[in-house]
């Protein structure tokens, strides 16, 4: 089993933090380039939830993912354990901290590789890539101002 942690100081707070990652958004947008992810049914994060996930890497490389949402304690976190997947073992927790006016996103996985020796070093270096990506798109993302309607018939 190997085990791989991401954290990230987050210029947003550990509210907004939950509420992105707790979006169907996130699956989309925390997606690397070339990659299209497609949710079959709606996203609920809520304990026992299953999610079914179809990802498609350079328009023809499908890999399919069903993962059940465990621990699930708004705004603290959430662990998806994968179901089915590429991998032998996956776990992943997202968790989300306070820390002052900012929060932290830390990633916590465990998985198991297929293919031995070279597959476990191939998806150390792929996952840490993947997680890099989404830490740094996670901060852009969340650092935008949230978008709120204005009254009607002001300008």
């Amino acid at each position: 089993m190997t085990n791989l942690n991401f954290e990230t100081r987050m210029p947003c707070s550990q509210q907004k933090l939950w509420e992105f990652h707790s979006s169907s958004e996130a699956l989309h947008s925390l997606s690397p380039p070339l990659t299209k992810v497609q949710l079959k049914g709606e996203l609920k994060v809520i304990n026992g939830a299953k999610l079914e996930v179809r990802s498609t890497i350079l328009g023809v490389i499908n890999q399919d993912w069903e993962v059940e949402l465990l621990n699930v304690d708004p705004p603290n976190g959430f662990t998806d354990r994968a179901i089915k997947s590429p991998f032998l073992e996956w776990s992943h927790n997202h968790l989300f901290r306070v820390d002052g006016e900012t929060s932290v996103l830390r990633d916590e996985l465990s998985f198991t590789a297929p293919g031995g020796a070279p597959g476990r070093l191939a998806s150390i270096l792929i996952v840490t890539l993947l997680f890099k990506f989404r830490h740094l798109r996670t901060k852009a993302l969340v650092s935008q101002p949230s978008k709120t309607p204005s009254p009607t018939g002001s300008r």
